[in-house]
């Protein structure tokens, strides 16, 4: 019977001890929650701010390692068949209909075939469609073709030209282009394909 009495005395201790301080209890509980989260999130957010700045710091590639400007291989040269491979053209020469791979240029006032980018000539050679053809490789990427010019080349296999640097003269070599007279037959080849040299020279097509 002791015993019962002395538990509630206890429990009516407890009851009347929460009654007077448990708000401040639960109040401080609550403070102390929202302590530790402010904490956590502003360190969750320093860290990763700190992520983002050593990414931001890691140096990028470039977006075009291989990136080439060319310059016009003729002087003062004008087009006189563009560079159509969508359809069929017709080659006054030939009579017949066929696409066209390159831009056939003349100037009237330079004969003089030059380089369009730095680069190695990998190729010569002659036959009696394309003429006496050079082939100009510049990088991993880039392929340049001079054709139609004259059998008296400046250039030989091998040899490391500079932009600009004379390779040959302009001919009526090419035997499919006669009609055009002299001229300089150029294709421009981006990871072995055909592209419009147009595109990459500051020309007029008109």
């Amino acid at each position: 019977m002791e015993n019962k009495i002395k538990i509630n005395k206890r429990g009516e201790k407890f009851i009347n001890f929460m009654k007077k301080y448990g708000y401040y209890i639960v109040a401080g509980m609550l403070v102390i929650a929202i302590t530790l989260t402010v904490v956590l999130t502003t360190t969750g957010k320093s860290t990763t701010k700190n992520q983002e700045i050593k990414v931001e710091n890691i140096p990028a590639e470039p977006v075009n390692a291989y990136a080439l400007t060319f310059d016009l291989p003729l002087t003062d040269c004008t087009v006189a068949k563009a560079h159509v491979t969508s359809r069929l053209v017709y080659n006054e020469t030939l009579g017949w209909f066929e696409t066209h791979s390159g831009l056939d240029l003349v100037s009237a006032t330079s004969s003089d075939v030059l380089s369009a980018a730095e680069g190695t000539v990998t190729e010569i050679y002659a036959n009696d469609l394309e003429g006496t053809v050079v082939v100009i490789k510049h990088n991993d990427v880039y392929t340049t073709k001079y054709g139609s010019l004259d059998g008296n080349l400046s250039v030989k296999l091998g040899d490391k030209v500079q932009k600009g640097q004379k390779i040959g003269t302009t001919s009526t070599s090419a035997k499919n282009e006669s009609m055009t007279g002299a001229h300089l037959h150029f294709e421009l080849y981006r990871d072995n394909s055909n592209v419009n040299p147009a595109d990459y020279l500051n020309i007029e097509t008109k």
